[in-house]
């Protein structure tokens, strides 16, 4: 298994998992044709696109995709979103797990301000069990038998607030971002409270471009968990299986 990073933050977000035999995409915020490349042109393995929410750097390119693969995302999503045409996503349930090609998909509600956000388990015999939340302030569940795990990591609260004072950031989107993102503090907290014995590597998503230090991130995760960390950045090509080996 292949992890490809289309892109990752408040501008677009897009990721493929795939093999030799099989894709899965998650979010289409970026064009089509970008989800294409990493694919090298094959659409026929792509098994869906599931998306987390309908804010516009996560699902913009929605009925593109749809041109391409079926995508899924629960039904307050696909209910808030203005189609222009008749195709649309496949309503998922929270906590029903779907089947797709060789991936189990299991969606679980997530705290944001949006309709119905989800955040995803996603099993395959290759990967193991990834957990993957974006664009939440918290998540209520506790995961067990995790092997991956990407998660959102937006800002440094302290860092946060000193953009404020500087005038960097608006005092309403300091308000905004406390209550729909996920703080590296609150990162931590969900970190030590998962069992992290089979995992063998995290994924920072959704890091603010004001108010995170990629790379203070990146080893202050790993000082915590003794895990292999990486930023989620535009072009990032990395292996997602199981073991290293």
């Amino acid at each position: 298994m292949e992890l490809t990073v289309i892109n990752s933050g408040s501008k677009a977000n897009c990721y493929v998992l795939q093999n030799e035999a099989e894709a899965l995409i998650i979010e289409c915020g970026c064009p089509v044709q970008e989800a294409l490349l990493a694919l090298k042109f094959n659409s026929k393995k792509v098994v869906g696109c599931i998306i987390t929410h309908r804010h516009l750097d996560h699902m913009r390119y929605v009925e593109d995709f749809l041109n391409y693969f079926p995508c899924y995302c629960s039904q307050g999503t696909i209910d808030d979103f203005t189609f222009r045409y008749s195709r649309r996503p496949v309503a998922l349930q929270p906590l029903k797990t779907v089947n797709l090609g060789g991936f189990s998909v299991r969606p679980f509600d997530v705290q944001h301000d949006a309709p119905e956000p989800f955040g995803f388990l996603i099993k395959h015999e290759e990967m193991g069990t990834l957990m993957f939340a974006t664009d939440t302030y918290y998540i209520k569940y506790k995961f067990e038998g995790l092997t991956k795990i990407m998660v959102e990591c937006n800002y440094d609260l302290e860092l946060l607030r000193e953009n404020v004072r500087h005038e960097i950031v608006p005092f309403p989107l300091e308000q905004r971002t406390l209550q729909s993102h996920m703080s590296l503090e609150h990162c931590k907290q969900m970190l030590q409270a998962t069992d992290l014995r089979e995992v063998t590597d995290i994924v920072l998503l959704h890091l603010s471009a004001n108010n995170a230090e990629p790379q203070r991130f990146k080893k202050e995760i790993e000082l915590l968990t003794g895990i292999h960390t990486t930023i989620a950045q535009r072009g990032v090509v990395m292996p997602f299986n199981q073991t290293p080996f």
